[in-house]
């Protein structure tokens, strides 16, 4: 989900890297969208991955919040706010909400970055958050894949994610983990 991360977040502004992003956004201490809901692993200060999980409930109110906290954290002016709506759009990711699980905690993006894929990363980051999820009380922890990325959707089934019936959302699939 590298790909995902950077078709999002690349670009916005010149000189701001998807990882500058998910930086600011993960470290964020006086924003709706900050470090309550952004993961990031770090390595010898490289950054591996990154991911962003909610509860269901959360995510209008979390939606509505993201362009200001872009705006005052990161310098996007309103070309790249613009650019990341329109990619949100492309991405299904404004109205995924509506079909997540209800009462579960939401994965709304998280990836990789490519040359830290197949490594481990991916599996140790979802196991990590699910114990975190655990804790907090969440049953269970719902995201969306695109179905052709076969890589995420055989990670998400060796972690016993299942796919939940949903209205067709373009190419994704929305998939589900009971927390037992």
């Amino acid at each position: 989900m590298g790909k995902e991360l950077e078709g999002l977040f690349g670009g916005l502004r010149r000189g701001l890297s998807t990882r500058d992003v998910m930086t600011v956004l993960c470290r964020a201490e006086d924003t709706e969208f900050s470090w309550r809901h952004f993961t990031l692993v770090e390595q010898d200060g490289h950054i591996l991955a990154g991911l962003c999980a909610f509860p269901t409930d959360a995510h209008p109110q979390m939606m509505k919040r993201l362009p200001g906290c872009l705006q005052k954290d990161c310098g996007i002016g309103t070309g790249g706010l613009a650019k990341l709506f329109l990619r949100s759009l492309l991405a299904n990711f404004v109205h995924r909400n509506q079909q997540s699980a209800p009462g579960s905690l939401y994965i709304l993006l998280g990836g990789v970055f490519p040359e830290y894929q197949r490594t481990g990363v991916a599996r140790s980051t979802l196991e990590c958050l699910f114990d975190r999820a655990r804790a907090n009380g969440f049953r269970q922890v719902s995201l969306h894949v695109d179905r052709k990325n076969h890589a995420a959707l055989g990670l998400y089934r060796t972690l016993q994610f299942h796919e939940t019936p949903s209205k067709a959302l373009l190419r994704r699939v929305l998939m589900t983990l009971a927390l037992d």
